[in-house]
């Protein structure tokens, strides 16, 4: 991948490195219902969900994995705290210590979630799928908020049910502060908070403007990673300094690959591409991995590390599949 790139009429010449992927088994980042659906008509940004997906033959376990949303620039930056692509230039961001290879060997996150459990209490099977929700209730019924107030869902039909889903982010007590719509599921294991930066609940860009991640380190890692300010100084908040090879599976989003294209918050290692939903915000559709192919009745999902050909958009569907 090259891009941001200036071309003139002749006499230009462009370098593109070619790197191989590695995309054999593992854990992946399967589906990402990130657009929520109508804001009057169905649950708005409350039914987000993000779906984690076993492409291996083996059983694996989801207890201390961490999935992190990523902070970066949503537009081409152009003064001096940017990049030529576009992105931030970290290497300048108050609290780096690892110099230029800050841009290239790690990413930032800004709000950073692990699961619990002892190890082996939340197994995987080959093929299976765990649900990972902003809020863990059935988004197609009405209820009551934390607030007291009725919410009333108008057209079920464009919402999706997450009261089975396998963990939830609810961030009471965390924050101090009981959000309105962050509903607790006591059936419903919570989310352990690793990083947080801002908000009151796992909201995802329903505009296409986060990067994903999904990495596994130990409360030791964790502890001496850094801790990085914006370096356009637009804000002070820190982001965690996460490396790469910590990294177990990557997704780019962006807004819309012909006019509003954000720069890459990964590098091309960790996703080669991007994916975006054609519909937009509140559509009720999800970026979803295609399927690849079928062994003895497991589904195995299309994995290149690249976004743009291994991901489609569909209505948001809990544990369902793409062609």
């Amino acid at each position: 991948v090259s891009e941001n790139l200036t071309i003139t009429s002749s006499g230009s010449t462009i370098t593109v490195e070619i790197i191989t992927a590695n995309s054999i088994g593992g854990l992946v980042i399967k589906q990402i219902y990130y657009g929520g659906s109508h804001i009057a008509r169905g649950a708005g940004f409350r039914d987000q969900f993000v779906e984690i997906y076993n492409n291996s033959s083996e059983v694996m376990y989801a207890d201390g994995l961490i999935f992190a949303q990523l902070f970066g620039n949503n537009t081409v930056g152009t003064d001096p705290y940017h990049l030529a692509s576009g992105q931030l230039n970290w290497a300048m961001g108050e609290g780096n210590t690892k110099g230029e290879a800050a841009n290239t060997d790690y990413v930032y996150g800004k709000n950073v979630y692990r699961i619990p459990g002892s190890g082996i209490q939340y197994p995987i099977q080959p093929g299976k799928s765990i649900i990972i929700a902003a809020t863990a209730i059935n988004h197609k019924a009405n209820y009551t908020d934390n607030s007291g107030n009725t919410i009333n869902i108008q057209e079920p039909e464009l919402t999706v049910d997450l009261s089975n889903a396998d963990f939830e982010a609810n961030l009471t007590t965390y924050t101090g502060n009981q959000f309105r719509w962050d509903i607790q599921n006591l059936n419903v294991p919570d989310l352990e908070i690793v990083h947080w930066v801002n908000g009151q609940d796992m909201v995802l860009d329903n505009q296409g403007r986060d990067g994903f991640i999904i990495f596994n380190a130990t409360a030791e890692e964790i502890s001496g990673f850094g801790m990085v300010r914006n370096p356009s100084r637009a804000n002070n908040n820190l982001y965690l300094q996460i490396p790469r090879t910590l990294i177990v599976d990557g997704v780019d989003t962006t807004r819309d690959i012909a006019n509003n294209i954000v720069p890459k918050k990964l590098t091309v290692l960790d996703d080669a591409g991007r994916t975006y939903l054609t519909k937009g915000a509140y559509s009720s559709y999800a970026v979803i991995r295609k399927t690849q192919k079928v062994v003895n009745g497991r589904i195995i999902l299309k994995d290149t590390n690249n976004s743009t050909e291994d991901f489609v958009e569909i209505k948001a569907t809990p544990n369902g599949f793409a062609n």
